[in-house]
């Protein structure tokens, strides 16, 4: 049975998570999440997820709001060693670029086909998604900004004085 948007809200109200429905696309349902360490361009600590399922019922994404503004990134280089790294490290998400790629985000896509979306199985995404978010975001950010993450595989060797 196709997955429906009410259906959807209906799990999220269950399981108490606050959602509202993102004004910009009919059919998304937003989520916020309170982090540890993400921040974004305002510094805040508030984590939007994004979740919506296609026309057919039978691909649940969820995505969360950027968490780079690949425009501003001063070390492209550690910053593309750094995702390619982390990505290949993760099991259920995946690092996506915005249609205008500029913003990097993290995303699953879960087809559902035949199967049905449970409750708790809607949470463990969920959680998963904004537990990736906020544990790789230093690397990311630090990567990105400084070409440092404090990884002595990513990072540079420091310039020597030439003795």
């Amino acid at each position: 049975m196709p997955l429906t948007v009410e259906a959807l809200r209906k799990f999220l109200e269950e399981s108490d998570v606050n959602w509202h429905a993102a004004d910009e696309t009919p059919g998304v349902t937003q989520t916020l999440w309170q982090c540890e360490h993400f921040r974004d361009e305002d510094g805040s600590s508030v984590l939007a997820v994004f979740l919506l399922i296609d026309e057919s019922g039978e691909l649940l994404t969820l995505q969360t709001q950027p968490l780079l503004d690949l425009a501003r990134v001063r070390f492209v280089g550690p910053l593309a060693a750094t995702v390619l790294e982390l990505g290949s490290t993760r099991v259920a998400s995946r690092f996506v670029r915005e249609p205008e790629g500029t913003q990097l985000a993290l995303r699953i896509d879960l087809p559902l086909l035949d199967g049905t979306l449970g409750r708790e199985q809607l949470l463990f995404l969920l959680e998963e998604l904004v537990s990736a978010a906020d544990s790789l975001y230093p690397t990311l950010r630090a990567a990105a900004d400084g070409g440092r993450t404090g990884d002595a595989a990513h990072d540079p060797e420091p310039a020597g004085d030439g003795g």
